[in-house]
């Protein structure tokens, strides 16, 4: 009797996961191959030094997420954001640096960033005020 309820429990939790996606439980769990997962997070961490660590650059106080220089990418949706990489790569969109990066990507990794970023969870994060130091130093 145990060595079937072990059965059905290993089942259970081998089919589980793949009904994921088709029941709503884990959105985009499934959106890469690990194979791709591994090379979205290396061209994603170029993107951090500008737009920060998973898409979520500093914005200023007060500051719009989406009109900063470095704009926030997380949680944006994938069209707006598929759609400004291929303006940057082809040119009709204008940037200091954007339009030569977006250059160096096929379009398989253009989408793979788009959907990358789009699946991230926006964190607003704000500048560290500067330190002040102490007038007199001994």
């Amino acid at each position: 009797m145990k060595t079937a309820s072990t059965f059905c429990l290993l089942l259970a939790s081998l089919i589980t996961p793949s009904l994921w996606p088709i029941i709503g439980h884990a959105d985009g769990v499934f959106a890469f191959s690990p194979e791709q997962a591994t090379h979205v997070r290396t061209l994603a961490a170029s993107c951090a030094a500008c737009h920060g660590t998973q898409g979520n650059a500093m914005v200023k106080e007060g500051g719009n997420a989406s009109e900063e220089n470095n704009p926030v990418l997380a949680g944006r949706t994938r069209d707006d954001l598929l759609s400004k990489l291929l303006s940057f790569r082809d040119g009709t969109r204008k940037a200091t640096i954007m339009h030569q990066h977006s250059r160096g990507l096929s379009l398989e990794e253009i989408d793979m960033l788009a959907t990358h970023f789009s699946m991230q969870k926006r964190v607003i994060r704000l500048p560290l005020s500067p330190q002040k130091l102490e007038a007199e130093h001994g």
